[in-house]
């Protein structure tokens, strides 16, 4: 089963991905992040980015993040899926959709997406004290407020149009912990149902 947690920067996914990583202990959890930190190819697509800044054209950041998805569907998602594995992806295309603007392929279709909310408030005070300590430009409530309209509608468009996302879900990502328990409860009722799409990609469904 693939799982998808989405949200706003700064709203707590990275943290609770590693969180939900931790409470299931058995050896089928692969814990993956869009673009992927854990792969050298991903990585260093990652890090040509980051370093170009706002330099770097909108489309040319568009098909970097495409030809490092493919890396980490091909490298890790897949073959762990293959093998029965629960696959927990801190972000995936849906972000190029918000971030970028840019509604490139939903590939790997999603059998469950999580989307982590909380006030933009809130998320707002909690990117400037991380931004204190790392020199970030800091959003402010307005835009943190856009994004979620965003993701919103992405999501439902994702859901409801595209077919590419079989079942979403807002969780409070306000507690750490509560938000964890949640999401650990969500996966635990639908694991036993594993991969809902056999085929994950729209235009590769097999022929009758």
């Amino acid at each position: 089963m693939l799982v998808v947690l989405e949200g706003i920067d700064g709203v707590g996914k990275s943290t609770i991905a590693q969180a939900v990583r931790k409470t299931f202990v058995l050896n089928d959890v692969v814990l993956c992040s869009d673009p992927c930190k854990e792969h050298p190819a991903t990585l260093a697509l990652r890090q040509y980015v980051l370093a170009r800044g706002t330099t770097l054209p909108t489309s040319t950041q568009v098909e970097i993040f495409k030809a490092a998805r493919l890396i980490l569907w091909h490298d890790i998602i897949q073959p762990a899926l293959e093998g029965k594995a629960l696959v927990i992806c801190d972000r995936l295309w849906l972000s190029t959709w918000v971030y970028q603007g840019v509604e490139v392929e939903p590939i790997p279709k999603i059998d469950l997406l999580i989307y982590l909310y909380d006030k933009p408030e809130a998320i707002s005070d909690r990117m400037v004290k991380r931004g204190l300590e790392n020199g970030w430009d800091i959003p402010d409530v307005a835009h943190l407020s856009a994004l979620d309209a965003k993701y919103r509608a992405a999501i439902t468009k994702a859901t409801l149009e595209k077919n590419a996302i079989h079942e979403a879900v807002q969780v409070n990502a306000s507690s750490i912990e509560k938000a964890t328990a949640e999401i650990v409860k969500l996966i635990t009722e639908r694991k036993s149902g594993l991969r809902t799409f056999d085929t994950p990609f729209a235009y590769l469904a097999p022929t009758t």
